[in-house]
């Protein structure tokens, strides 16, 4: 009774109520940080993002289309006619670096390889002429193509590696990292990044020529790639930070298949293998990919890793300004080219422009982190795959434009597996 704010016993109970006061709003506090819907901290977020299977766009690229132009010399062909000469038409490999003119000095980078000497339906070659002689005669073409560029510079990065380690992560401290353009090892070997690390079937895209793919090459000038399924052990996974870092993962060392990949078609998919009795509950198409062997552990070797960097609001230029051609890498056969022939094609060469008639826009900043919450659940809800017809009818319109294109697409149900299942229903 005789207490007062003054006593050495009030003093005790106000620091034990001090002490529990706070230790229950960092208990609180923790526990909300431990939901998606609530957290705040960006890391918590992030983190949580990833074990949803969120991947975060650290940036955002701005795109454009540019018109890339050479000149070509006149020839007289076998009916007489003046048509260009195709033997002089240059080919640009994917990743020619064209820099802006403006203040920004913002570099693009092609998308897509260049072949003048290719007139496809879906990057058809224009031409018009340039230069005629006294007599009318053209004397020069001027060729032109349409390419999609996107923002961004290329780094090279080399990483020494010692022994094998299992899950060996590599650390990329730049921000901004747009993509993974190759991994290797000085040996040659290349690295494929997957989804997640237990994935050792992935899809490629090869150039459909004689080389590749020679039973599908009537088919060149509409669809100039093909998808291939590729069964590898040499692969990484790539994880976005919370300070927009990127890490990759590569495997466990392990560099055998301990599992049976099963490879779904109509005759086998549903269904338990040397039986006739289907599943009576749902499966993931997914599940085909995965494996319990990890994949390969680099050791004893240096990792040659290439990406771009950039994006950002400031990517986003004016039209007309992409004109300088940085870098560019030609894959022209000049072996059956004599000397003066050469000396030509080198005139040619200089001869190539490039301009973006339309402005590159798209361009954007690392996702906030109200963002990736958003996103984070969206993703997680649709699970990636396509469930209702016009799941399936959008992933086929959507197709690349590389690999061709679908006019009409209608989505019934499988007649093969509804017939078996009717008599297993009879039997």
């Amino acid at each position: 009774k005789d207490f007062s704010e003054n006593s050495t016993g009030m003093m005790f109970i106000e620091l034990a109520s001090y002490v529990g006061d706070v230790l229950s709003y960092y208990i609180d506090y923790q526990f909300k940080e431990g939901f998606m819907q609530y957290a705040e901290e960006r890391k918590n977020v992030v983190t949580l993002a990833n074990y949803l299977g969120y991947r975060i766009t650290p940036a955002r690229a701005s795109t454009t289309e540019l018109e890339i132009f050479q000149l070509i010399p006149a020839k007289i062909d076998g009916n007489g006619k003046n048509i260009p000469d195709n033997k002089y038409a240059v080919n640009l490999k994917e990743g020619m670096e064209i820099g802006s003119s403006d203040a920004k000095a913002v570099i693009f980078r092609t998308l897509e390889p260049v072949n003048f000497a290719e007139n496809t339906l879906t990057n058809p070659t224009r031409i018009s002429v340039f230069e005629r002689d006294a007599s009318g005669q053209p004397t020069l073409y001027l060729l032109k193509k349409e390419i999609s560029a996107s923002s961004g510079t290329l780094v090279t990065r080399r990483v020494d590696v010692g022994t094998a380690q299992e899950f060996l992560e590599v650390e990329l401290i730049e921000d901004n990292i747009l993509e993974i353009i190759s991994v290797s090892d000085t040996e040659g070997n290349k690295y494929y990044e997957v989804p997640y690390i237990s994935q050792d079937t992935i899809l490629i895209d090869e150039h459909n020529n004689e080389q590749n793919t020679p039973n599908y090459t009537r088919w060149t000038e509409s669809v100039p790639y093909v998808l291939r399924l590729l069964r590898t052990s040499r692969r990484f996974t790539a994880t976005v930070n919370s300070d927009n870092s990127t890490t990759l993962e590569f495997g466990a060392g392990v560099d055998k298949f301990d599992d049976e990949i099963i490879i779904p078609n109509m005759d086998n998919v549903g269904r338990v293998l040397k039986t006739e009795k289907f599943f009576e509950v749902s499966y993931d198409p997914s599940n085909f990919l995965k494996t319990k062997s990890y994949g390969e552990a680099p050791a004893n070797t240096t990792l040659i890793i290439q990406y771009y960097v950039g994006g950002g609001i400031e990517s986003n230029v004016k039209s007309n300004s992409l004109t300088s051609i940085m870098k560019v890498q030609y894959g022209d056969d000049n072996e059956y080219l004599t000397t003066d022939e050469l000396k030509i094609l080198g005139s040619i060469k200089k001869s190539v422009t490039v301009n973006n008639p339309e402005p590159a826009l798209g361009g954007r900043g690392a996702e906030s982190t109200d963002e990736i919450r958003i996103n984070a659940l969206a993703n997680f809800s649709t699970q990636n795959r396509a469930v209702t017809r016009e799941d399936y009818i959008v992933r086929s319109y959507s197709m690349p434009n590389k690999f061709g294109s679908v006019a009409k697409a209608y989505v019934s149900q499988d007649g093969i597996l509804d017939q078996r299942a009717q008599l297993n229903l009879i039997q």
